[in-house]
C-alpha cells in the first residue's frame, strides 16, 4: 500500500514529466515552425529571385528588340532618303539643263523687235477658194495661217495677218498691208486643185520668176521644215503653176522676200492630211521655217 507521501511525490514526479514533455514538443513545434518559416521566406527570396530574372531577360529582349526595329527604320529612311535626295538633285540638275538650254535657244532665235513678217490666207467671203466635197480652201488657208501665227508671235515676231476672219480682201489690199507694214517677208498659204485625180504630189514653194535669192531662201527653209514631217517636199519654183513666165500678184508687187506655199492637192487624201490631222505639225513647220529664214538674214539680235 503506497503512502499519501509517496503518492505525492509520485504525482509531482509525473507533473514534472509533463512539464518536460510538453517543453519538448513546444521546442519541437517551435523548431519545425522556424524552418517552415525559413523555407517559406526561402521560397519567396528564391521565386522574387526568379521574377526579377524573368523581368531582367524580358527588359533586355524588349531593349534588343528595339534597337533591331530603329536600325531598320534608319536604313528604310535612310534609303528614303536618299532616293528623295538623289531625286531632288536629278531635278535640280534637269532644271538647270532646261533653264541652260532654254537661255541658248533664246538667245540664238531672238529676233529684232523691228521685224515684222507677214501671213497671208487667201480668198475669204464670196470667194471661197476650191471645194474638194468637205471643207473650202478659204477656211482651211485660214486655220493654218493662224496657228502660225501664233507660232510666230510665241517666239517674238510681229506678225501682220491680210485676215483673220472670213472676210474677201483684194490683191492690192493685201499688199498694201504687207509693204505698209515694212514686213521683211510675206508667206502666202494655198491649196492646189489642178489634179482632180486625187494624185499627192506634197508640198511647193513658188517664187517670181527672176528667182531671187531671199525668196528662194525663204521658200525652201519652209519646205525644208515640211518635209521633216513626213510630207513630200516638192520643191521651190519660178512663176506660177499655169505658167513658168507669170507671176502671183503678192510675188510681183511686194517689197520683201516672199513666196507662195501651197499645201498639195485638195483632191488627195494623202496630202489632205497636212491640213487635217497634221495641221499643227503643218503650221510650226512653216513657223520654224520663217524664223530659220530670219536667222539666216540676219534679223536676230547679236
Amino acid at each position: 500500500m503506497i503512502s499519501a507521501e509517496t503518492e505525492g511525490t509520485m504525482k509531482r514526479k509525473d507533473d514534472d514529466i509533463d512539464i518536460l514533455e510538453f517543453d519538448e514538443v513546444e521546442k519541437t513545434r517551435k523548431r519545425k515552425f522556424e524552418e517552415t518559416d525559413s523555407g517559406n521566406k526561402k521560397y519567396k527570396k528564391s521565386k522574387k529571385r526568379d521574377v526579377v530574372r524573368l523581368d531582367y531577360i524580358f527588359g533586355i529582349a524588349t531593349l534588343i528588340a528595339v534597337v533591331v526595329v530603329s536600325i531598320m527604320i534608319y536604313l528604310d529612311y535612310g534609303k528614303v532618303f536618299g532616293s528623295l535626295m538623289a531625286s531632288a538633285k536629278y531635278e535640280s540638275d534637269i532644271s538647270e539643263e532646261d533653264y541652260s538650254e532654254d537661255n541658248t535657244e533664246e538667245e540664238s532665235t531672238t529676233v529684232k523687235s523691228s521685224v515684222v513678217v507677214c501671213i497671208d490666207a487667201p480668198h475669204g467671203g464670196s470667194d471661197t477658194g476650191q471645194y474638194n466635197g468637205t471643207s473650202y480652201e478659204k477656211d482651211q488657208v485660214l486655220e493654218i495661217a493662224k496657228l502660225v501665227e501664233n507660232n510666230l508671235t510665241g517666239s517674238g515676231v510681229r506678225v501682220i495677218m491680210t485676215r483673220t476672219t472670213d472676210t474677201g480682201v483684194n490683191y492690192e489690199t493685201r499688199t498694201k498691208l504687207c509693204n505698209t507694214g515694212k514686213a521683211v517677208c510675206l508667206v502666202s498659204i494655198h491649196r492646189d486643185y489642178s489634179l482632180k485625180s486625187g494624185k499627192s504630189y506634197g508640198a511647193e514653194g513658188w517664187i517670181h520668176t527672176n528667182s531671187p535669192a531671199n525668196s528662194k531662201g525663204l521658200a525652201t527653209a519652209i519646205l525644208s521644215e515640211i518635209e521633216n514631217t513626213g510630207a513630200v517636199n516638192s520643191g521651190v519654183h519660178t512663176g506660177t503653176p499655169d505658167s513658168a513666165k507669170q507671176n502671183y500678184y503678192l510675188n510681183q508687187h511686194s517689197t520683201g522676200a516672199s513666196c507662195i506655199v501651197n499645201l498639195g492637192n485638195m483632191y488627195s487624201t494623202k496630202d489632205n492630211e497636212m491640213i487635217t490631222t497634221n495641221k499643227e505639225q503643218t503650221a510650226k513647220a512653216i513657223s520654224d521655217g520663217i524664223i530659220k529664214y530670219l536667222g539666216q538674214a540676219g534679223y536676230f539680235n547679236g
